[in-house]
């Protein structure tokens, strides 16, 4: 991606302004910045224009969020696996995954027969094995989960199915 010659401009008013993170990140990464609202005094219109510019150059310094990794639904894994971005799986691992700085989310189609190391997992899902959640756990009403869970934050939705152990960590 190339850099923007000439960067997007946005006049906001009171009513627009403050803009969500959303929003900012997407007007950063464009390239843009706020340098007028109109409501705002005039010492407040210039800081949240510094506070735009620096989200600008802060965005550009830092790669774009990339799109989860999807394993479909007729995909079959025999092995270890190790990722470091987010995972959906929707098809089915037999081994080991590891994924230790971030999500992984087991889709309603979705099988893991193994041990799980991740920052946050999510289940829809079957997993038959253990679970190492080192953010947070969420087991979804229509989740299988056979198998010890290590991790600071647990959610079991109702309806959800859970056997084995649980360790607050």
């Amino acid at each position: 991606m190339s850099a923007v010659e000439h960067p997007l401009i946005v006049r906001l008013n009171a009513e627009t302004f403050p803009m969500i993170a959303e929003e900012r990140e997407i007007l950063a990464a464009l390239g843009g910045r706020v340098v007028e609202i109109e409501g705002y005094r005039e010492e407040e219109t210039a800081e949240a224009a510094r506070e735009e510019i620096a989200i600008a150059e802060l965005a550009a310094l830092e790669p774009a969020a990339a799109a989860p990794t999807l394993i479909g639904q007729t995909v079959t894994i025999r092995g270890r696996l190790s990722s470091q971005e987010d995972v959906v799986l929707n098809g089915e691992i037999e081994g080991d995954l590891e994924i230790p700085a971030h999500r992984l989310t087991i889709g309603m189609p979705g099988r893991v027969r193994g041990d799980v190391l991740a920052a946050e997992v999510v289940a829809l899902g079957t997993v038959e094995g253990n679970v190492d959640a080192r953010q947070k756990f969420a087991i979804r009403a229509s989740a299988r989960m056979t198998g010890n869970i290590r991790t600071p934050s647990l959610t079991i939705e109702e309806g959800a199915f859970f056997k084995g152990g649980i360790e607050h960590a």
